[in-house]
C-alpha cells in the first residue's frame, strides 16, 4: 500500500519524466464483501481518449450523509487500498474509490497526466452519483500521490466550489522535491540526487492549483513518515490559498496510517469535521 518512492529505479536517471512514480498492478487483492462484509458496485467509465477506467462505489444501507470520493496512492490499485475507508459506510458515509488507466482493471497505461485527466472524468461520476442518490456532502480525498494528482485535476471539475471539504492525506506539491529527498535519503543514489532538479519536471505539480484554491482543506501527516517526509505536509499547507484549512500532525504517525491506527482517535475526529460542515 504504501509509496515506493525510495526504490525508485535506476531508469530514473535516463528520463525527465515523472512516470516512475507510479507502480500500479493487475493483482486482485481482496473483495470488500468477503474482507469487510461491505456492499459496492463495480462501476466502469471512460476515460477522455475512451479508455475503460474501473470503479467501486461502496456502500452500506440507511440514511446516507454523504459520498467520499477516495484517489488511493501510487502502488498496487483499488482492491488493496479501499481498506482504508471500509469502517466508514457504517457511520453513513459511501465512498467511490478509483483506479487511474493502467490500474487494477482499468485499461491503458499508467501516466501521470493521464491519471489528472482521469481523476477528471473519475469527479465528473462521482457527481453524477452524489446527485442521483441524493447525497448530502460531497468529499474528495487523495492520499499520497492521489492527492498532488487530484490537487492538479480539481480546476478542470466544473463542480469544485461544491466540495464540502478535500482532504489532502501524506502528500507533496513538488515532485522535484520530493525526489530530491528519497534519492538523498538513499546512500546508494545520494550522489545523484542533485540530479532530481535537472530530470524530474513539475509540469504536473499543483502549486500554481493550490494557490488559488478557496473551498474547505484538511491536510493530514505524520511526523514520522519516512516515505513523504512531514515536512512536505507542511509545505503543501503552507500553499493553500483558502482561509478554510485546517493542519493534523499525526503524532508518531507513518505513511497513510491515520485510520489504520490509534485506537479510532481520528476516525472520530474526521467524522466530527464532517458533521460539522
Amino acid at each position: 500500500m504504501l509509496i515506493i518512492f525510495k526504490t525508485l529505479p535506476l531508469l530514473f536517471f535516463l528520463s525527465a519524466c515523472t512516470n516512475y512514480f507510479l507502480l500500479p498492478d493487475r493483482l486482485h487483492y481482496s473483495d470488500p464483501r468477503n474482507e469487510s462484509q461491505l456492499d459496492y458496485e463495480d462501476i466502469y467509465f471512460a476515460s477522455k481518449e475512451n479508455l475503460k477506467l474501473h470503479a467501486q462505489l461502496i456502500k452500506d444501507k440507511g440514511e446516507r450523509k454523504g459520498l467520499i470520493v477516495f484517489f488511493h496512492g501510487n502502488a498496487q490499485n483499488l482492491s488493496s487500498h479501499y481498506l482504508n475507508f471500509s469502517w466508514i459506510p457504517k457511520e453513513g458515509y459511501d465512498y467511490l474509490i478509483i483506479d487511474w488507466r493502467g490500474y487494477g482493471r482499468s485499461w491503458g497505461e499508467a501516466k501521470v497526466e493521464g491519471a489528472i485527466s482521469d481523476s477528471v472524468e473519475a469527479l465528473k461520476l462521482a457527481w453524477e452519483i452524489k446527485e442521483k442518490r441524493k447525497y448530502k456532502k460531497f468529499i474528495v480525498y487523495g492520499q499520497s500521490l492521489g492527492g498532488a494528482i487530484v490537487a492538479k485535476a480539481l480546476p478542470a471539475f466544473k463542480m469544485m466550489e461544491k466540495i464540502n471539504l478535500l482532504v489532502l492525506d501524506s502528500t507533496f506539491y513538488d515532485y522535484k522535491k520530493i525526489a530530491f529527498d528519497a534519492l538523498s535519503s538513499n546512500f546508494i543514489t545520494f550522489l545523484f540526487s542533485p540530479l532530481a532538479y535537472v530530470l524530474v519536471t513539475n509540469e504536473f505539480s499543483p502549486k500554481t492549483e493550490l494557490k488559488n484554491f478557496q473551498i474547505p482543506i484538511l491536510v493530514v501527516h505524520g511526523n514520522a513518515d519516512q516515505t513523504i517526509p512531514f515536512k512536505h505536509g507542511k509545505r503543501t499547507f503552507a500553499q493553500l490559498g483558502t482561509s478554510k484549512k485546517w493542519f493534523w500532525e499525526i503524532e508518531g504517525g507513518k505513511h497513510i496510517d491515520i485510520f489504520m491506527r490509534y485506537d479510532g482517535k481520528y476516525r472520530k475526529k474526521f467524522l466530527d469535521l464532517l458533521d460539522s460542515l
